[in-house]
């Protein structure tokens, strides 16, 4: 009987010693390989997710980039409407004329010429040279209407400058302006 315990110890030993070398085959066979392939598939994922970031910092860089471009678009239409290329001569007139109209002033007559350089650039400047119209007109209208025209042109966005105003009674109906104004352009 004591051979018999004897064997089944032993049995038993050998039993345990061969599931722990199989366990760890096991391990090393499958555990292991999927931790590493684990390993392996997270620093993918950090790559992704590094590389998205990276994405998303190029697109808002870009998305500003277009928005200060349209700024820009916007800031040169705005100045070639305050300083437009060439001489627009029937634009001004017609501006002036809108402004007397809506201020209840009846334009009389317009003369124009063209002035000197207000501003000259060399050859090599990006800066056009600036060039100026005088504009002569004369309105009839009464004072608060006059008043509320010179707000008007102050406040309008192409650049008119006064340059000369005179008023002459007209009984009592009202005054007779007669204004000297300039009007800039691009070359």
């Amino acid at each position: 009987m004591q051979t018999n315990t004897s064997n089944k110890r032993m049995l038993s030993l050998l039993l345990a010693v061969i599931l722990l070398l199989l366990s760890l085959y096991l391990f090393g066979a499958y555990v292991r390989p999927a931790f590493l392939s684990v390993r392996v598939l997270r620093e993918e994922v950090a790559q992704a997710r590094d590389f998205l970031e990276a994405q998303q910092n190029a697109k808002a860089a870009f998305e500003s980039l277009a928005l200060d471009v349209d700024e820009s678009l916007n800031a040169q239409n705005l100045l070639a409407s305050a300083l437009p290329k060439g001489a627009d001569l029937p634009q001004s007139v017609h501006q002036i004329q809108f402004l007397a109209k809506v201020h209840n002033m009846s334009l009389q007559a317009v003369t124009v010429e063209e002035v000197a350089n207000a501003v000259s650039s060399n050859s090599n400047s990006l800066i056009k040279d600036v060039k100026k119209m005088r504009i002569t007109f004369s309105a009839f209208s009464d004072y608060n209407s006059m008043k509320r025209f010179l707000e008007a042109l102050e406040n309008n966005i192409k650049l008119i400058d006064v340059v000369e105003m005179t008023a002459q009674a007209q009984g009592d109906s009202g005054l007779s302006f007669t204004f000297v104004v300039d009007t800039y352009y691009q070359e």
